[in-house]
């Protein structure tokens, strides 16, 4: 709500602070006219795509993309969303579309994976033949024969867990217990059994 994206012709994505009124320009190298920019639902990313089937993701307050290698795909890109929570990117061209998904927070030099389930290509499709709803997880398409099809959007298989910031001392023999420790089970071992 506080700011705005806006793209030029020769690919250049910026974003203006509307309550300062300063612009910054996001990282991506100059290249053919961007046609879509949209915010995750909470605001905190951005995917550009652009005419010649490159698309972009970006973390809005750092600036940084989310991905090491640019999102390319052999069709014009007309639409395109972008979902935190599943780290998905959902982009829409004139009958074709693709799913992206984002590699986990944190991971630096690792490329977006292209999904291999993707809505089928439709012939007779216009140039904004897709809508996402991406909280309701769903894929809309429609063409000019009066075909809609719904689909379910893969949702992010991963849990999101990390390690220990420190790890654990070394347990003390107490003079009856010895403790075992291997990967991820702990095993007690009383004096009576060794």
């Amino acid at each position: 709500g506080t700011q705005i994206a806006f793209g030029d012709s020769e690919g250049g994505i910026f974003i203006v602070d509307l309550p300062t009124l300063t612009t910054r320009q996001l990282p991506a190298p100059a290249g053919a006219t961007l046609t879509w920019l949209a915010y995750s639902e909470d605001d905190a990313w951005l995917v550009a795509a652009r005419k010649d089937g490159t698309a972009y993701a970006f973390d809005v307050a750092s600036g940084r993309t989310l991905h090491s290698s640019e999102i390319h795909e052999d069709f014009e890109l007309r639409a395109a969303a972008i979902s935190r929570p599943d780290r998905t990117v959902v982009l829409s061209g004139e009958g074709d579309a693709a799913i992206w998904r984002l590699p986990n927070p944190g991971l630096e030099g690792v490329e977006a994976t292209r999904i291999i389930a993707n809505p089928t290509r439709s012939e007779s499709a216009a140039i904004y033949w897709t809508g996402v709803a991406l909280q309701a997880g769903l894929l809309v398409t429609a063409d000019r024969n009066g075909e809609v099809r719904l689909w379910r959007l893969p949702r992010d298989p991963t849990l999101p867990v990390q390690a220990p910031t420190n790890f654990a001392e070394i347990p003390s023999f107490d003079g009856e217990h010895v403790i075992d420790v291997a990967y991820d089970r702990l095993r007690e071992i009383g004096r009576a059994h060794v």
